[in-house]
């Protein structure tokens, strides 16, 4: 009797490591499946961020060239900034300037007036005005 229980024994043992190696396959089937989802699935998420990553790149540029536009609209705004005053100081030397023209213009038609009023011969120049050189 004691061959009929080992055996037994070992039969029931047999069946019950049978079924816990039944479980245990299929419980490596579905972690190989998940194995697989989730590789795809890194797969996936991989390319987005190579895709954001190329997003970024073209980001930076992006805010790199509306930082240099905005360095010009910058600069371009103080140089305006500063024209009303730039303006004022030439206009002012444009004044004076017409001012030194127009006393330039009075002297040279009063030349002109008291020289019109000079006969022929006094226009002439004497021998000795002819024979020294006026430099």
């Amino acid at each position: 009797m004691d061959v009929e229980r080992a055996i037994q024994f070992l039969l029931e043992h047999h069946a019950k490591f049978s079924a816990e190696l039944a479980e245990m396959k299929e419980s490596l089937q579905a972690h190989q499946e998940n194995m697989i989802r989730l590789s795809s699935w890194v797969e996936t998420v991989a390319s987005s961020v190579e895709k954001l990553l190329s997003s970024v790149e073209t980001v930076t540029s992006s805010v790199a060239t509306v930082t240099s536009s905005i360095g010009k609209v910058t600069s371009s705004v103080e140089m305006l900034a500063a024209a009303p005053e730039y303006l004022a100081e030439a206009q002012q030397r444009t004044a004076e300037h017409v001012d030194r023209v127009e006393q330039l213009m009075d002297r040279l038609a009063a030349v002109v007036d008291d020289l019109s009023r000079l006969q022929p011969e006094e226009l002439a120049p004497s021998d000795q005005e002819r024979s020294e050189p006026s430099f």
